[in-house]
């Protein structure tokens, strides 16, 4: 019999399928005659496919684990498979439906048969129970297995009840039998020491109703899988354990076995715990280990929705140990859940600006959702919590949460990631805090409240939000005083670009600032003199992502005094005018790799040595625009056209930069003054008439378009524009021959809404 259990996860490792397999390999009546594989599809979200792939391999079984956040995709493609071949059995288990079995299989057609809790010991006497019927060994009635729910016709048949797992290290470890190759592992591994949870929050479901508290590996176990993983090349683990510093003394040995057997500073490790309960030795013990990121499961710095979810917890606590780790140089991250019982929008916005006060790495705010088998979700009714259930159970109203207050919520959360978590605006929005009084959330909604009011774009994606408006919206603030404030402004971005774990500066980078960003931070809300200095930015650690976190990249930086800065460029850059070629060309390399950081330096380094170079400046005012420094960038592609007036680039690369900054009269003076030039400027026409159509004149906007495409006949995306335009304008049977020709010239870019349209 074959048996396959799909992983429908891909970014880490399926570590409860490995933990099925393992297990149920134990039996040697399974080993002689089963064979269980972990099978990955190529696709997970295109059902059909995944299905086809599915049944190519003729399994007589098939298995998924479901969450939250996978179940509505799990059945989508059991459907699928079950049109395809009916009669091969789907088994499912996980939380999603392990604690609502009869609702799970009355909803869901396609799914036989579900494990309820620990799923180790059932699967494999199911399994083998399926082996011995279809051998005709026996004629015993699936009933014997306990911990199952299955269909009898229109009932739903739940077997007894199965005791939870006491010795945990029944359970073989994929890491050490060979079921998972270590050395060949890209994704983010998964471990865990103990199931379950000391604490009973309402809205969780890490407690999972165990029969005692925690349910753990032995600590030799626990050493065997930490020295077989830290000796592998693996790059992420995830610590699983929902609250890893509970018991205090086992986490403390664990933190002694990581740094005993860690041998690689360029390793990701993640805990979650609960920080209010740490002491000193525990955390210098998380540095000793070097632990990269602490998740901090705050939900709430008001204690009347604490109180309301069943958690105690010490604001004042988390916030001197939360900082200690800080100095520490362990990347914090507090997360919320905004929608919970007594949550309103401002104790929302007392919570983001708690987490931000405590100058953490991130602060990451989701959505509550009702997870089946919870407090929360039993007593949903009670409570006045409006969700649909399926898919996700997002949270759509609360008694103290309208649903626009949760829609609210949901894009300030997204541009907190983007404003505070990504740094493209933390540094200048945590200053104007400082000197304007408000709390950093109160900002974030001022600034999108303004958004909405001044910028008339629809369909605003939050999440996608860069720092184009910011300064825009401070300058709105700030009146009069903008243009002063504006070059301490200009540093405070530049310093955040620098440090956001986002961007990639290399080794080693030295860069000049005309006020000491550090100083500024330390002395919020304050207009300093100017102190031009020099910072010397440095990877420590070079992470290039942590699958629950999003990329870290550990930096350090200093300051460097202007002897130490001046060897650096001279080191990098001989003194002649030849070698700035060789300059201009690792730059124009590091540009096209995407490697600002390195381009911005290599270029700033070389410009004294030739002021007047018309490539240099060009490049620099391109990596510096997609620094985010506009003006500058402007001020640099201006000097660059004015070395050579005759080269059309500059021309188009500084009405580029214009038109993205809201200066479109220069944008287009400059593109038709390189057209002129050049007429053969394909990309002049290009911008030209995406310039126009911007601002509102399509027909000029076709005519350019139509420029374009006779330089370059095979431009896909001026026909695609083209014949999306002429359709705006009504011109059906032109728009139909410019899609048709974008669609022979390259089909997979148009997905099946714009075949049929066109």
């Amino acid at each position: 019999m074959r048996v396959d259990l799909i992983d429908t996860t891909s970014d880490y490792i399926p570590l409860a399928l490995f933990y099925l397999k393992s297990y149920a390999e134990t039996d040697p009546f399974l080993r002689k005659n089963s064979t269980i594989n972990i099978v990955t599809p190529n696709d997970i979200f295109d059902h059909k496919s995944t299905a086809e792939e599915i049944i190519s391999n003729n399994p007589d079984i098939i298995g998924f684990s479901c969450y939250i956040w996978n179940m509505e995709n799990t059945v989508m493609i059991c459907n699928e498979v079950k049109k395809i071949n009916s009669n091969v059995k789907i088994i499912v288990g996980g939380p999603d439906v392990s604690s609502v079995p009869e609702k799970s299989l009355n909803k869901y057609s396609s799914i036989d048969l579900i494990v309820c809790g620990e799923g180790e010991e059932t699967f494999r006497d199911l399994v083998h129970y399926w082996e011995e019927k279809s051998n005709t060994i026996i004629n015993s009635s699936i009933n014997a297995v306990k911990g199952i729910a299955y269909r009898n016709n229109s009932d739903v048949i739940l077997t007894e009840k199965r005791p939870f797992i006491d010795d945990l290290d029944i359970i073989p470890s994929p890491y050490l039998n060979g079921c998972i190759d270590l050395n060949n592992e890209n994704r983010t591994i998964l471990f865990e020491t103990y199931r379950g949870c000391p604490f009973k929050c309402s809205f969780c479901y890490y407690p999972k109703d165990y029969g005692q508290l925690l349910h753990k590996f032995s600590m030799e176990r626990v050493e065997e899988n930490i020295k077989e993983i830290l000796s592998s090349n693996v790059r992420e683990i995830f610590l699983m354990d929902p609250t890893f510093n509970i018991p205090k003394k086992r986490a403390k040995e664990i933190l002694k076995i990581i740094k005993k057997y860690r041998k690689d500073d360029d390793l990701s490790v993640t805990v979650e715990l609960r920080v209010d309960l740490l002491d000193e030795e525990v955390m210098d013990l998380l540095k000793d280990a070097n632990i990269t990121v602490i998740e901090v499961g705050l939900q709430s710095s008001n204690m009347d929705v604490m109180q309301a979810v069943d958690r105690k917890q010490s604001t004042k606590l988390i916030a001197e140990n939360v900082k200690y780790m800080q100095s520490l140089g362990i990347e914090t991250v507090i997360q919320l859940i905004y929608g919970l019982p007594q949550e309103t929008s401002n104790t929302y916005l007392d919570s983001i600006d708690y987490g931000v006060s405590l100058g953490v790495s991130k602060v990451e705010p989701y959505q509550l959702q009702l997870l089946p088998g919870t407090p929360m979700y039993k007593n949903s009714e009670i409570l006045g919590l409006k969700f649909v259930d399926e898919g996700e159970r997002r949270i759509i109203s609360t008694p103290t949460m309208s649903s626009s207050d949760l829609t609210e919520a949901g894009h300030i959360a997204e541009l907190v990631q983007v404003f505070f978590n990504n740094r493209t605006a933390r540094s200048p929005l945590l200053w104007y805090s400082s000197y304007s009084g408000k709390s950093f959330a109160s900002i974030i909604k001022e600034y999108m409240d303004w958004r909405i009011s001044n910028i008339k774009i629809d369909g605003i994606e939050w999440h996608k939000e860069g720092n184009y408006f910011v300064y825009d919206y401070l300058n709105s603030c700030l009146g009069s005083r903008f243009l002063d404030i504006w070059p301490l402004l200009q540093d405070l971005n530049r310093f955040d670009y620098y440090t956001s774990h986002l961007n990639f500066i290399g080794e080693e980078v030295y860069a000049a600032f005309s006020y000491d960003p550090v100083e500024l931070k330390a002395s919020p809300g304050v207009i300093l003199e100017q102190s031009p200095c020099w910072y010397r930015f440095r990877t420590d650690q070079q992470i290039n992502s942590n699958f629950f976190n999003g990329q870290f990249l550990r930096k350090a930086y200093d300051l460097s005094d202007a002897d130490t800065a001046a060897s650096y460029r001279q080191s990098s850059l001989p003194d002649n005018h030849e070698s700035v070629s060789g300059i201009v060309s690792d730059a124009e390399s590091a540009l096209a790799a995407g490697n600002i950081v390195v381009a911005e330096s290599l270029l700033r380094a070389a410009l004294p040595v030739a002021p007047e170079n018309g490539e240099l400046l060009h490049l620099l005012g391109l990596a510096v625009a997609g620094g985010g420094l506009a003006d500058e960038a402007i001020a640099l592609l201006r000097r660059a056209v004015t070395s050579d007036r005759d080269q059309p680039i500059y021309r188009v690369a500084l009405g580029a930069v214009a038109a993205e900054n809201g200066r479109p009269l220069e944008a287009e003076r400059e593109y038709r003054i390189a057209l002129s030039i050049d007429p053969m400027l394909v990309e002049a026409h290009f911008n030209l008439a995406d310039l126009l159509t911007e601002t509102g004149r399509p027909d000029d906007a076709v005519r350019s378009y139509r420029e374009a495409l006779a330089v370059q006949p095979e431009l896909v995306e001026a026909h695609y524009n083209l014949g999306s335009i002429l359709d705006d304008l009504g011109r059906h049977e032109e728009a139909a021959k410019a899609m048709q020709k974008a669609y022979e010239l390259a089909p997979e870019l148009f997905d099946e809404e714009i075949q049929t349209r066109h």
